[in-house]
């Protein structure tokens, strides 16, 4: 299990593609303003990464839990 944000998921996603590490993903989506501005987080998301499916999303509180799998696991 690793836990981290955007960037962890990210370095993740892209190591991936040449040695298979992710089984599973689980994202919290929280909406919570970031700064005084409230700018959100972006990156991009690295092409070619390993196919991950929608397993399930459930809402808890106000924020939102989705899983997604890799085909084989």
């Amino acid at each position: 299990m690793v836990e981290g944000g955007a960037r962890i998921i990210n370095s993740f996603l892209q190591a991936s593609l040449s040695t298979p590490l992710i089984d599973a993903l689980i994202v919290t989506v929280a909406p919570t303003l970031v700064g005084a501005d409230g700018v959100s987080y972006t990156s991009a998301v690295p092409t070619g990464i390993p196919l991950l499916q929608h397993f399930d999303t459930q809402a808890v509180g106000n924020d939102a839990v989705m899983i997604l799998k890799h085909p084989k696991s």
